[in-house]
């Protein structure tokens, strides 16, 4: 978008457009990206970036859990208690990373499976209703 807007660099944009760097841009694109992925969960999304940077570097299922549990402890929300909560989830006694995998059961995947398939026939269905019309 930068070059169709005839600026040379992205940097040169965002200085000019939106008066940062284009180090703060980067980070507000991946903020971005982690709020997409975080709003499903909950009416409760990140006030700023800075809440957000903590979670930025975990994968999209582990920014949601992390998420999902910190809010659940009810400590307030700001960008310091969510990096300590990261860094102490992510961590036990030892040192050492803590496995986060969740187990799902056998009875919740075919219940995912069966809805997934619903979707799926009703978005075939929707697909032809509207090549009829």
């Amino acid at each position: 978008m930068y070059r169709f807007l005839l600026f040379k660099t992205f940097e040169a944009y965002t200085r000019a457009r939106w008066e940062i760097g284009k180090s703060q841009a980067y980070r507000l694109i991946e903020a971005c990206h982690v709020i997409d992925n975080l709003s499903p969960i909950g009416d409760i999304l990140p006030e700023n970036e800075s809440q957000v940077r903590s979670l930025a570097s975990l994968a999209p299922a582990a920014q949601r859990k992390i998420r999902r549990d910190f809010l659940m402890t009810g400590m307030e929300l700001s960008a310091l208690n969510i990096r300590k909560y990261i860094n102490s989830s992510i961590t036990d006694n030892h040192g050492t990373k803590a496995d986060h995998t969740e187990i799902i059961s056998d009875t919740y995947k075919e219940a995912t499976l069966a809805m997934l398939e619903q979707i799926r026939q009703a978005r075939c269905l929707r697909g032809k209703q509207d090549n009829a019309r």
